[in-house]
């Protein structure tokens, strides 16, 4: 399945609707496309290739979907990690899946991810 056909699928239909809301954010599947283009090609610049292991620890936002989005643009296997996990559970998962990477969040203005 690819993951982000829905998203192109969204941008060819709606470019103008909103996509995502976090607080007062919002942004267009046209904007939301962008993003994801750009942080899966920083992601790539970064040095992750294809196949290699993403996990991503973040407060559930626009940011997040941002994230998970453009790492499988980038061919990246994604394991998304809850934020509600224990410190034993978290490090379990990012044995587990063999993880390459971890990208996490923080919190910005108003505490917005």
């Amino acid at each position: 399945m690819y993951l982000i056909a829905g998203l192109h699928r969204s941008l060819q239909r709606h470019p103008d609707k909103i996509a995502t809301v976090t607080g007062r954010r919002r942004q267009t599947y046209r904007q939301l496309v962008d993003r994801v283009a750009r942080t899966a090609s920083a992601l790539r610049a970064l040095g992750l290739q294809p196949g290699e292991r993403l996990s991503v620890l973040s407060l559930n936002s626009d940011r997040m979907i941002e994230l998970l989005l453009a790492g499988a643009w980038a061919g990246l296997v994604i394991n998304p990690i809850n934020t509600r996990w224990t410190p034993a559970e978290v490090a379990y998962a990012l044995n587990d899946c063999g993880a390459d990477h971890v990208a996490t969040s923080q919190a910005g203005p108003a505490g917005l991810p």
